[in-house]
C-alpha cells in the first residue's frame, strides 16, 4: 500500500541519513579529511549511481530515462542545473564544515529549523500558502533551537554559521528542485543532472585547495 511504501522510504531516508552524518564525522574528525576532497568523492558516486540509473537501461536495450532538454531550451536547462548544481555545492561543503567544527547533534539540532525555513521559503518562491495552525507549530520548534543552541556545551561560531547556511541554502534547493520537478524533470533526470552540474562546479575548488 502507499502508507507502507512512505514508511518504509521515510525509516530508509533516516537510516542511510544517519550512517552519512556518523560516518562524515568520523572521517572528518579521526581520518582528518578534507572537507573539500570529502565533498568531492561523494558528488562522483552520486553523479556516476546518477548516470547509471539515468543510461543504464541502454546495456539492456532499453530506452534511457528522457531528458529534460527535450522539452526546454538549452539555456534554460544550463541556467537551472547552475543554480541547483551551485546549491548542492554549497550545502555538501558547509555540511561538513558544520561537522567538522561541530558536534553531530548540535548540527542536527540545528537542522531541525529546516521546516520554518522551507515554509518562508516556499512562499516567496511558489506562493504557496501555509495554514496558520501549521505556522504557529513552528513556532516552538524555533524557540527550541534558540535555547539549545544557547546552551550547547560544544557550541562554535564557525560550526553554527555553517549549519544555518547550510539549512537555509538546503531549503531554497528543495523548493527550487520541487518547482522544477513540476516542469521538465523527473526524480531520476534530476538527481543526476543536478549531482553532474554540483561536480563540474566544485572540480576548480578540489583542484585549488589540494595541488
Amino acid at each position: 500500500t502507499l502508507l507502507c511504501k512512505t514508511v518504509a522510504f521515510l525509516a530508509g531516508w533516516y537510516v542511510t541519513s544517519g550512517c552519512t552524518l556518523f560516518g562524515n564525522k568520523h572521517i572528518l574528525a579521526t581520518l582528518n579529511a578534507d572537507p573539500n576532497l570529502l565533498a568531492m568523492s561523494q558528488m562522483v558516486c552520486t553523479a556516476t549511481l546518477g548516470a547509471v540509473k539515468m543510461y543504464g537501461p541502454l546495456l539492456v536495450g532499453l530506452p534511457p530515462q528522457p531528458s529534460p532538454l527535450s522539452t526546454q531550451s538549452t539555456r534554460r536547462f544550463v541556467i537551472d542545473l547552475a543554480i541547483v548544481g551551485c546549491m548542492r555545492f554549497a550545502t555538501i561543503v558547509l555540511g561538513l564544515v558544520a561537522l567538522q567544527y561541530g558536534a553531530v547533534s548540535f548540527t542536527e539540532t540545528v537542522k531541525s529549523s529546516a521546516p520554518f525555513f522551507t515554509v518562508v521559503f516556499a512562499r516567496i518562491m511558489l506562493n504557496e500558502h501555509t495554514p496558520f495552525l501549521v505556522t504557529l507549530t513552528l513556532i516552538p520548534v524555533v524557540t527550541g533551537l534558540a535555547l539549545t543552541t544557547w546552551t550547547e556545551l560544544s557550541y562554535n561560531n564557525i560550526g553554527f554559521a555553517a549549519a544555518v547556511a547550510n539549512n537555509c541554502i538546503d531549503c531554497i534547493q528543495n523548493v527550487f528542485s520541487k518547482k522544477l520537478l513540476s516542469s521538465h524533470y523527473n526524480y531520476v533526470n534530476l538527481q543526476f543532472y543536478t549531482s553532474a552540474a554540483a561536480l563540474i562546479i566544485q572540480l576548480p575548488t578540489m583542484l585549488y585547495t589540494n595541488l
